[in-house]
């Protein structure tokens, strides 16, 4: 808990900088959340608004894209990770690797119907057609 009041008093002190919300981002995944006397205080889920926060200065900060994949996987927001693979796709130097990640993640989530309608309220019927395009078989 100290660690996380540490780094947001950094951020407060100095918003505009997205490593200080990748650094708590990676912090709350390394450890699945925070937790005291063996109980989860604080779910690694808060990474997802670090990270978001990050993205406010920097809308292709692909080191803060591949966390946000990592995290969105982590806790189960598979409608997340394919957004995520998919711009990763267009932006990363290792297109194939975030191809295959989007293929397999978005195969998965097809067999998730709350998590489709999910996915398909977010991007709309053309960023599905679109996301379909990209990782469908």
């Amino acid at each position: 808990m100290a660690a996380l009041n540490e780094y947001e008093r950094a951020i407060d002190s100095n918003y505009e900088r997205p490593e200080a919300y990748l650094e708590v981002a990676k912090m709350l995944l390394r450890h699945d959340g925070i937790w005291k006397d063996n109980k989860q205080v604080i779910g690694a889920e808060l990474a997802v608004k670090y990270l978001r926060d990050a993205f406010s200065w920097d809308k292709n900060n692909i080191p803060a894209l591949e966390l946000l994949f990592s995290d969105a996987m982590h806790i189960g927001q598979l409608h997340l990770a394919v957004q995520t693979a998919s711009r990763l796709t267009n932006l990363s130097p290792d297109k194939e690797h975030w191809q295959e990640q989007g293929r397999r993640t978005f195969d998965t989530l097809q067999h998730i119907p709350h998590q489709m309608k999910l996915l398909g309220w977010l991007v709309g019927s053309e960023g599905i057609n679109e996301i379909h395009k990209k990782f469908g078989r």
